[in-house]
């Protein structure tokens, strides 16, 4: 594909297009990047050896996508990765304000080459720029040699914009008093852990959309007894499949309302991309697969005698326990940090780890709220679960944080 080519798919917001310009540039300085657009918002990921620079980078890409001048983009999300740790270390929001693009600037402004990118870290310090999408002035300059080659050995050179990590990049978190953006803070110290506060951030975050889980809730319930109903055999296929994205569709609206964003039923659905699915069902047949594994141990030991099942049980019940409750935040690590399926199951259980009988506490009073729904003809559920949901999120927030970036 021709250079011209390229650049015309670029202004038309081609995500593919807009990761070889942003190779192009930055290949030589051993970042690796990559695009995905969702809606009109554009996501950038940025991987090196080394912790890429916020600044100079976030600078480089703004002018470049006000040179393109995407009428669909509204806003562009920018994640800073450093190679062998999964989640981003920094990322970052560049909200882009529509533009009338005049005859003169037919030209536009493409992503410059490193020297460019060098110039914006030597003078950024100078300017305190918001990052509103609003054009610096700059002279438009003529868009740069275009290559298809993601070339991910290249060394960093002397002056580069990549630095040395000293802890995570600390960025805003959204409505959290104790929210942390570094999580191995998190595990080395610990954190407040509030019960009570949570069970009452869960029922407002409910309320503000309670037609909605109602529904999502009612919907899912149905699913589940037609599957029960058809065929018994298929329950721990549902298991796998349906439970994990009943629950992604509760974290994914509850945050959304944490973060004050309006809200539709179709968020239930549509919160997950092929990437996070794929993690979420890693995981959830991981666990599944283990706990099937119990379970024949069980009756292995059944059959031997009523001794060798009582020591077994003694064993595994409380580790068992232990894991569900440890591994409850899977599902929102995997939605608002991006980490892989092993990354979120060791991260949920050591924060959870820290505070693990306090958590156990929330648990046990959720499933009395669930059971008292329960004991109401069933009906109270289709309140109780969506609330049990909506607490754990709201725990979640307080002791991770959501970012601005994340939702």
């Amino acid at each position: 594909m021709n250079q011209q080519k390229i650049l015309e798919l670029a202004k038309q917001g081609n995500s593919r297009a807009i990761t070889v310009l942003l190779n192009h540039s930055l290949q030589s300085q051993g970042i690796r990047a990559k695009a995905k657009l969702r809606g009109k918002c554009l996501s950038i990921l940025l991987e090196s050896a080394q912790l890429p620079n916020q600044e100079a980078l976030v600078a480089f890409i703004r002018k470049g996508m006000i040179g393109l001048a995407v009428e669909s983009i509204r806003s562009v999300k920018v994640y800073g990765c450093q190679l062998g740790i999964n989640s981003p270390i920094w990322h970052q929001t560049i909200e882009l304000e529509p533009r009338h693009i005049s005859s003169n600037d037919s030209k536009a402004e493409e992503f410059n080459t490193r020297r460019d990118i060098k110039h914006r870290k030597a003078n950024y310090s100078k300017h305190n720029h918001q990052i509103d999408g609003r054009p610096e002035d700059s002279t438009s300059s003529n868009p740069a040699p275009i290559s298809s080659k993601n070339t991910t050995s290249a060394q960093p050179k002397e002056g580069s914009i990549l630095k040395k990590s000293n802890g995570a990049v600390k960025t805003k978190t959204y409505k959290s008093k104790t929210g942390h953006n570094n999580l191995e803070k998190l595990i080395d110290e610990g954190y407040l852990f509030r019960v009570i506060q949570y069970l009452g951030q869960g029922w407002k975050i409910f309320t503000k959309n309670w037609l909605h889980f109602l529904v999502f809730t009612f919907i899912c319930g149905f699913i589940f007894i037609i599957i029960e109903l058809i065929d018994k055999g298929t329950s721990i296929a549902s298991q796998i499949i349906i439970d994990p994205l009943m629950y992604a569709g509760y974290y994914h609206v509850s945050f959304k309302i944490i973060t004050q964003q309006q809200t539709k039923f179709v968020d239930f659905f549509t919160g997950l991309d092929k990437r996070e699915f794929c993690q979420i069902m890693y995981s959830s047949l991981l666990i599944k697969i283990t706990f099937i594994l119990v379970a024949i141990l069980l009756l292995f030991a059944y059959n031997l005698g009523w001794f060798f099942l009582i020591i077994f049980g003694l064993l595994t019940i409380p580790i068992s326990l232990y894991f569900i409750i440890s591994y409850v935040w899977i599902i929102p690590l995997i939605l608002t940090r991006k980490m892989r399926f092993w990354s979120a199951m060791e991260t949920s259980r050591k924060i959870i780890t820290k505070r693990w009988f306090y958590f156990f506490l929330l648990f046990f009073i959720l499933i009395l709220i669930n059971f008292c729904g329960l004991i109401m003809l069933g009906i109270g559920v289709i309140v109780t679960i969506p609330w049990s949901h909506c607490s754990i999120a709201a725990a979640y927030n307080d002791i991770i944080g959501i970012q601005n970036t994340d939702y």
